[in-house]
């Protein structure tokens, strides 16, 4: 029943496929998730050969202010809107390189909202690691957030953050179109080397 409730989303149905991709392709995680309340909520989690067994399953909920994902949802509300969702400061600290203040949040929000994607280094979960991308509907409207996850070593940030953070964009606005999207695309500025 539930497996018939999720194939009728509309989301799921357009990220599927391309989350699919990006965890054969590049052998990572590779995750969707919603908004619901103050929680992201995985719609869909797919493993790819390099990704450790999985800490996002289907149904699981996470923080918004600790994940990627969480803060790509985040950039959809309004800086009032974030703190009548997470309550009071200080936020929970999951790690010590959790934010844990709303001046700190804002201002990663500000990046991410410049660089169209988010990161996540051990604010979660020690060890691992998460870039993620906004996904939009047909209004312009933050719906969802697209990811790529695993262990530090497998996701490798230092060394491939503009690489992955283009791709994630990519699936972002892939599953964006597919979703009605019409509004402008980002794309990160490509890096000189």
């Amino acid at each position: 029943m539930a497996g018939i409730a999720l194939n009728n989303d509309p989301i799921y149905r357009h990220a599927r496929p391309v989350a699919q991709r990006l965890a054969w392709e590049l052998g990572l995680g590779a995750n969707v998730a919603v908004r619901r309340g103050a929680e992201l909520f995985y719609l869909l989690n797919v493993e790819g050969q390099l990704a450790q067994k999985s800490f996002s399953l289907m149904g699981q909920r996470n923080p918004l202010h600790a994940t990627a994902m969480g803060k790509g949802l985040l950039l959809g509300l309004a800086p009032e809107q974030r703190r009548e969702l997470l309550g009071p400061e200080p936020l929970h600290g999951f790690t010590a390189h959790t934010i844990t203040t709303f001046e700190a949040l804002d201002a990663d929000l500000a990046r991410i909202a410049s660089r169209g994607y988010s990161t996540e280094i051990e604010e979660l979960a020690l060890g691992r690691a998460c870039i993620a991308a906004p996904v939009r509907d047909h209004t312009g409207a933050v719906v969802a957030a697209i990811s790529l996850s695993g262990a530090l070593s497998a996701i490798a940030l230092d060394e491939r953050e503009a690489d992955l953070g283009r791709t994630i964009v990519e699936a972002a606005d892939s599953v964006s179109i597919g979703l009605g999207y019409l509004g402008p695309v980002h794309t990160p500025v490509r890096e000189v080397r």
